[in-house]
């Protein structure tokens, strides 16, 4: 029984884990380009956190990576990548929006 749940434990992690990859996958096809500049920021801390899984015990250079056996820096970590993308796609659906708004305006204007 404690397998099962160490293992399931393993799986939800791995699919949170699994949804972040595939929106840092997806960013350029997503990113409509010419905004891509106003969401440098945001992908920038995205990329920082995806890329650098470092435990918040260490300070500084002296962090150490995460592993899989401690599982509350695993959740930590699974936890601020899904914010960060969940702010980097709130910022992405908020220009799409303004991007679509402003060519119905365009077209609008034109009177098409």
């Amino acid at each position: 029984a404690a397998q099962e749940e160490l293992a399931k434990g393993f799986y939800a992690r791995a699919v949170a884990l699994r949804q972040v990859a595939n929106t840092y996958n997806k960013l350029d096809a997503e990113v409509v380009r010419s905004q891509k500049p106003l969401l440098l920021n945001e992908v920038l801390r995205f990329e920082r956190i995806a890329t650098n899984p470092t435990s918040s015990s260490g300070s500084g250079a002296g962090k150490a990576a995460i592993t899989w056996a401690d599982k509350e820096e695993v959740d930590r970590y699974t936890r601020d990548l899904h914010e960060a993308r969940e702010r980097l796609q709130e910022q992405i659906r908020k220009l799409r929006r303004t991007h679509l708004s402003f060519g119905d305006e365009v077209q609008r204007l034109m009177g098409l």
